[in-house]
């Protein structure tokens, strides 16, 4: 599986991403700095969508280029993605982000820490 997964990441833009979510997940990841989230030996965290996967299931890539970096593939359907508004697309972001880092949180304080920074967002459902 993990070869159509790797697919994904050299096949082109399937999902129509605006600027602002590169935005957004760039301050998630600040915040989550700031309140010393731990991500284990890796301090870079890529999520990748890929319609390889059932929708929201999470699996960790075995491609990591260098030892700082880590990949994390979610499923999302790009039809049902892209027709989303930017506001929803934003929301979803934010759940998809808050998903994997649930799944790879370290403690029950890494989960608080997604949690406060998932709340003070003003985004996804908490």
């Amino acid at each position: 599986m993990e070869k159509n997964l790797e697919f994904s990441l050299q096949y082109g833009e399937r999902y129509s991403v605006d600027k602002s979510i590169h935005f957004l997940s760039d301050r998630y990841s600040r915040k989550l700095r700031e309140l010393d989230f731990i991500t284990r030996d890796f301090h870079h965290l890529y999520i990748v969508q890929t319609p390889f996967l059932p929708e929201g299931e999470i699996v960790e890539s075995a491609h990591r280029p260098e030892k700082w970096m880590k990949f994390y593939y979610i499923g999302v359907s790009p039809e049902l993605y892209n027709l989303k508004f930017e506001e929803e697309k934003e929301n979803f972001t934010i759940e998809l982000i808050t998903k994997v880092l649930n799944s790879i949180a370290i403690s029950a304080d890494q989960l608080k820490i997604v949690d406060q920074v998932t709340s003070e967002s003003g985004y996804g459902a908490n």
